[in-house]
């Protein structure tokens, strides 16, 4: 694909059908695999799973992960994070929050497992599953 991820890193997990803004979500996938590839080492993995009648969309990268104190505010615009690289604009984790806000869903950081950093994307109250 364009992003140069093979099929293991994006078959990994469940399979839901989801009712949501395609293009909208598309956006989001694709600046968080960007985000990973510019300041997290590339992705590990994407992980889809169901909880309850929620769907997770984890991507996890392969860097050293986000310190908890800048887990915060390394969804505001303009924000780079406290690491040496700061490169890009500061806008990719902004509109992923955004646009997940006008779907619905939420959108989190943490620990992935292994280390590096997890980014989560909450779309709720999903209800149509294969």
């Amino acid at each position: 694909n364009e992003r140069g991820m093979t099929a293991a890193i994006l078959a990994d997990g469940a399979s839901p059908n989801v009712r949501t803004d395609r293009r909208r979500f598309d956006r989001i996938l694709a600046n968080l695999i960007d985000n990973a590839s510019a300041h997290g080492a590339g992705v590990r993995r994407i992980v889809v799973e169901r909880v309850d009648q929620d769907v997770l969309v984890h991507v996890d990268d392969n860097g050293p992960g986000v310190p908890e104190q800048d887990r915060a505010g390394i969804f505001e615009p303009f924000n780079r994070g406290s690491k040496t690289d700061r490169s890009g604009s500061g806008l990719g984790l902004a509109i992923v929050v955004e646009q997940a806000r006008l779907i619905g869903a939420q959108v989190s950081v943490g620990d992935a497992p292994g280390g590096g950093a997890r980014f989560t994307v909450r779309l709720h109250d999903t209800t149509a599953w294969n």
